[in-house]
């Protein structure tokens, strides 16, 4: 773990210092302001070491966390679970599966129709720039089709509610 936090922060450390020589070449006669593109730059830079400071942090408090509670177990005597060890999750049964798949496919639906509906209103009445739609759409489909195998397998008799294999 300390090594890939290592190799991310090496990585981000030689992104911050292109950056400056990238800036650092002969000024041209521009029209933009360039100290306003330095700053901006600079600030781009800054809220990236903060998204990737937020990441880190995160990893490491739900690591520790974990450890907290399966030293709690150990001490107390009790069984740790396999998947707290292994972070395995446990497969839902099949009706809890259908109706996640349905709901994620609402939310997908409703992003294609929020996606295309604003550039195509921004546009005037464009339908061309609306396809980017189709990014949501699919996959909403996807989730339909699976919720309705779903339900298929579950008509079948293949699950009364307990997990699937």
């Amino acid at each position: 773990m300390i090594g890939s936090t290592l190799r991310r922060g090496a990585v981000l450390a030689a992104g911050l210092g292109v950056a400056p020589l990238a800036l650092a070449q002969e000024l041209v006669e521009m029209h933009a302001p360039f100290g306003f593109i330095g700053v901006m730059a600079g600030m781009g830079m800054l809220f990236l070491l903060g998204i990737f400071a937020l990441g880190v942090v995160n990893e490491n408090r739900k690591n520790r966390d974990k450890l907290a509670v399966i030293e709690r177990l150990v001490t107390s005597g009790q069984p740790v679970p396999r998947e707290l060890i292994t972070g395995e999750v446990a497969p839902l049964p099949l009706p809890a599966e259908r109706r996640r798949d349905i709901r994620r496919g609402i939310t997908l639906l409703c992003l294609a129709i929020a996606v295309t509906a604003i550039p195509v209103i921004g546009s005037g009445g464009e339908w061309r720039y609306g396809v980017w739609g189709l990014l949501f759409l699919l996959p909403s489909l996807g989730c339909f089709f699976k919720a309705w195998l779903t339900a298929r397998e579950i008509a079948r008799g293949a699950s009364s509610g307990s997990s699937q294999p």
